[in-house]
């Protein structure tokens, strides 16, 4: 090979390289690019988790209201404050009706209402959330899991429970699809978005309401779309676990991302939160993406797999709460903060 014919090969395989080269970076930036831009959305929320302290403030409350503890138990926790006061909502059930009661602990730490929701057979009450005066709560039929309903209620004084809801989501058909052992709400811009998952939370199916006609009558939440866990694509998560969760609450950031919070009990592991972010796609999907996990003691007195909730303060920290199964003479909350 002549010196000018070594030359040009040797030119050519340097401009082949770099051109190689450039189409692999070309392809990988995009991704390390999305990748980082996850990251510094989700760094907000990540830092709320993470600043969660693992050992628990104990409270203890009274119960002498009558409440039927028989074939069932309580299901989830949400906190409200009111007039300086600090109140807990706790749903439950029963084999006889459904219910939430309320629990004040500011002067006398006792329970001071439990409000049935519905008898037979909708005698399941599950995991639930309060957020900006509005309480939603599904209660099912836990024996043929073939209906339940969605409850909206508006809080406005909790030393005065409401007994009818603004709002009522019907649910019925196949089996288990259509059960609502957890629910989560939140408002989005101009509307009510409202999450539930159905037995083993295997679907959750989203339903909205424009705010301007929360107390609008004849007007309903409307079914916009549905997340089939076994078909979702897990290949952006933190890692692929999904659990069976009993209580799902939604919130938001301060740049008003939305994220679903997942609490369950995995035996002998312990009491897990898992943050997934809900991405818009388009004007009625959401993608949902595993980022972060936290894991809790696992005790008598706490399974997240009973009575648990997350609520988010203003200030931009997370509370997380839980309890035993059942009401006793003198039981104990427990407040993760």
């Amino acid at each position: 090979m002549s010196k000018i014919a070594s030359n040009y090969y040797l030119l050519k395989q340097r401009l082949l390289n770099t051109h190689v080269t450039s189409f692999f970076l070309c392809m990988l930036f995009p991704v390390l690019l999305f990748a980082q831009n996850n990251k510094d959305i989700d760094r907000e929320i990540i830092e709320m988790m993470n600043n969660i302290n693992l050992k628990p403030t104990a409270i203890s409350f009274k119960s002498t209201i009558p409440v039927n503890n028989n074939g069932g138990h309580i299901q989830g926790i949400q906190y409200l404050q009111y007039q300086n006061q600090d109140y807990y909502f706790l749903s439950g059930s029963s084999d006889s009706y459904s219910y939430y009661s309320i629990v004040a602990t500011k002067k006398n730490n006792a329970v001071i209402s439990v409000n049935k929701i519905l008898d037979n057979p909708y005698r399941h009450a599950g995991g639930f959330q309060i957020s900006k005066g509005l309480m939603a709560i599904g209660i099912e039929d836990n024996y043929l899991k073939d209906k339940s309903m969605v409850y909206i209620y508006e809080i406005n004084n909790p030393n005065k429970p409401p007994s009818k809801p603004l709002h009522i989501i019907q649910r019925r058909g196949i089996t288990k699809r259509v059960t609502a052992g957890c629910v989560g709400i939140i408002e989005i811009e101009n509307h009510i978005l409202v999450v539930v998952g159905n037995w083993d939370t295997k679907y959750l199916d989203f339903y909205r309401l424009h705010k301007d006609k929360l107390h609008t009558k004849n007007e309903q939440f409307t079914w916009i779309t549905t997340i089939e866990l076994a078909t979702t694509d897990r290949s952006q998560w933190l890692d692929t676990a999904w659990l069976s969760y009993q209580n799902i609450n939604l919130i938001a950031d301060a740049s008003g991302t939305i994220y679903l919070a997942g609490m369950a009990t995995k035996k002998g592991a312990g009491n897990f939160l898992d943050m997934y972010r809900l991405t818009p796609k388009g004007t009625n999907d959401f993608q949902l993406t595993k980022i972060h996990s936290r894991t809790f003691l696992e005790s008598e007195t706490s399974k997240f797999e009973w009575g648990a909730g997350i609520y988010s303060h203003k200030n931009q920290q997370l509370k997380v709460f839980s309890t035993g199964d059942h009401f006793t003479p003198t039981a104990t909350l427990l407040r993760f903060e």
